[in-house]
């Protein structure tokens, strides 16, 4: 058991109303509590540097992905893969900023 574990294990054993938590229940617990930290920390990363993680809806999935393919900003085989979707709108969108600013200068 590592230092975090320990003094988490002293933590809930100094609570009598919590039934003893198991081994397992307790690497559940402590992975849980770090793969809440690591959010938090890119999600103030994100912050610092001014970006956004946005939950987008595509209306017409089928007809988006296939225009997204037509203009190769996504591979044809990637059509299921959510990461290959995300960075090919990131990559729409970062091309629409480039257009902007060039506009304006």
């Amino acid at each position: 058991m590592n230092r975090k574990q320990k003094a988490l294990q002293r933590r809930l054993e100094r609570l009598p109303d919590i039934p003893h938590i198991s081994d397992e229940d307790m690497q559940r617990l402590v992975h849980h509590r770090m793969v809440v930290r690591d959010c938090q920390r890119r999600h103030r990363q994100r912050q610092r540097k001014g970006a956004r993680c946005l939950r987008i809806v595509i209306s017409d999935a089928e007809q988006t992905l296939s225009a997204f393919v037509r203009i190769g900003v996504l591979a044809e085989n990637q059509r299921d893969n959510d990461a290959a979707i995300e960075t090919a709108i990131a990559q729409l969108c970062r091309a629409g900023f480039r257009a902007i600013e060039a506009g304006s200068a």
